[in-house]
């Protein structure tokens, strides 16, 4: 109990203080699960496998940590259209992904201005 599982996560890049930017919806149950993770990066062209073990963070809107809110406000600007759509799904995606998600909004981005939403939390 308590143990990770493996999950797909994309690596977003390093952080400043050299911990890994890995990004996913809080409503998944990736997140409930454990803070402790486990993952395993292979290196196609050396032939080489990294294994790291270590304890999640989940950087909210509201975090105390000012530095972590700012990487996360940049990530979420970073991110293609499609990807900010679906963290406006009613649901996150399971197994595989639901029936047609509801209107989200195209994009992740303001109808009006085209501005590129908050995250939502």
């Amino acid at each position: 109990e308590g143990a990770p599982r493996v999950r797909t996560v994309v690596f977003r890049g390093f952080a400043p203080d050299g911990r890994l930017k890995i990004i996913t919806d809080a409503r998944s149950a990736k997140v409930k699960e454990s803070k402790a993770v486990e993952m395993c990066w292979w290196f196609s062209q050396s032939s080489e496998q990294y294994r790291f073990t270590g304890e999640m963070a989940y950087v909210g809107a509201d975090d105390a940590d000012v530095d972590a809110v700012a990487l996360r406000k940049q990530q979420w600007g970073n991110l293609s259209d499609g990807a900010r759509e679906q963290f406006f799904w009613k649901h996150p995606p399971r197994d595989a992904f639901d029936e047609a998600p509801e209107a989200v909004p195209a994009g992740g981005r303001d109808a009006a201005t085209g501005n590129v939403l908050p995250a939502p939390d």
